[in-house]
């Protein structure tokens, strides 16, 4: 196995511990980040810490979705695999319409949480 496909295969593994797809690992790893980035962000700019703070937890998983992505076309692609803007475009709108569908269905009570 070449340098270039363990690295991509690292950056797989990474991508899926920040992705939506590892929902157990939000607790550890992707509220801490987001708070550290809401953190910043508010002392830069002190606005709407609970915006910042789910902006931040959102990008966390996007940039495991790309992260992933790109790892992966590196492995099945010919060579390295540039990840282009119109790639990242729908990788965000991907990942927006897929918050709005859950929200959408929490909204209209298609889910809601689970009485013991």
């Amino acid at each position: 196995m070449d340098e270039e496909k363990i690295k991509a295969g690292v950056l797989i593994f990474v991508g899926y511990i920040l992705s939506p797809l590892s929902w157990w690992n939000d607790l550890v790893v992707n509220f801490p980040i987001a708070y550290l980035l809401a953190s910043i962000f508010w002392k830069i700019y002190p606005f709407n810490f609970s915006l910042y703070m789910l902006l931040a937890y959102w990008l966390t998983n996007v940039a495991g979705l790309v992260m992933m992505h790109k790892g992966a076309m590196t492995i099945v692609g010919v060579g390295k695999y540039e990840y282009t803007k119109k790639n990242l475009f729908n990788t965000l709108l991907i990942s927006l319409v897929y918050s709005a569908l859950m929200f959408a269905a929490v909204k209209f009570g298609l889910l809601s949480p689970v009485n013991p």
